[in-house]
């Protein structure tokens, strides 16, 4: 059976993630293109697999949202004001009116963004909460999940549309006091969950039977 694009390189990289839940430098990302040799070449089971794991994630998403504020606030706290995302400088993400490449390069940059997020959120709940081990087995797995997703958006963005470059914003300072770390992890976790809502609506409308561009020219080269 054929691996996914991208996963097998990177299961070493989601192991270290697992073990530290620590965000990856910034200079230490590497290039958009750099393991495009390694992509699965059929792009229509790429884009079956994003197409899958968005759901999936969406349906998690929700539950560590529940655990997260669980573990975070009393029952006599007003979550809906505290988790209010309005403040998150959350990268933009057009469900209509886009082509399917500007959604693939917003998607890339959106996961590229809540990978830095997550393992600043798991990294403070580590210290604040300690012992809230499934807590952490959510987040862990969020971060896992999010870097295979951002491996097969990868290589749809470099075979399928060229991209070489795509600028990245890693989003917000988690600030140093207790309850505003909790607060701003509260927020980015309801943004997120909000957002892998509109990508699962606009994933389930991606036809699994289309044969892409580039997978035509494979099968003429093979």
């Amino acid at each position: 059976m054929q691996l996914v694009a991208g996963i097998v390189q990177l299961l070493i990289l989601q192991q270290w993630a697992l073990l530290t839940g620590r965000a990856n430098p910034l200079n230490a990302v590497k290039p958009l293109c750099a393991n495009v040799s390694d992509c699965n070449n059929n792009l229509t089971v790429i884009m079956t697999q994003i197409k899958l794991k968005i759901k999936q994630m969406h349906t998690e998403a929700k539950d560590l949202f529940h655990t997260y504020v669980d573990e975070n606030f009393s029952d006599n706290m007003n979550v809906s004001n505290l988790c209010s995302p309005d403040s998150i400088d959350f990268p933009k993400f057009n469900v209509s009116n886009t082509s399917e490449k500007e959604k693939m390069v917003e998607l890339y940059k959106i996961f590229q963004y809540m990978t830095a997020a997550i393992a600043n959120i798991t990294q403070d709940q580590m210290n604040l909460n300690p012992q809230k081990k499934i807590l952490h087995s959510q987040l862990n797995t969020s971060k896992a999940e999010i870097t295979a997703v951002i491996s097969n958006l990868s290589c749809i963005l470099c075979r399928r549309y060229q991209i070489t470059e795509v600028d990245v914003h890693y989003g917000i300072r988690f600030p140093t006091n207790t309850f505003s770390k909790k607060k701003t992890g509260c927020k980015v976790l309801k943004k997120y969950k909000h957002f892998l809502s509109q990508a699962s609506e606009m994933a389930s409308d991606w036809s699994e039977e289309v044969e892409y561009t580039q997978d035509r020219i494979n099968k003429h080269q093979g």
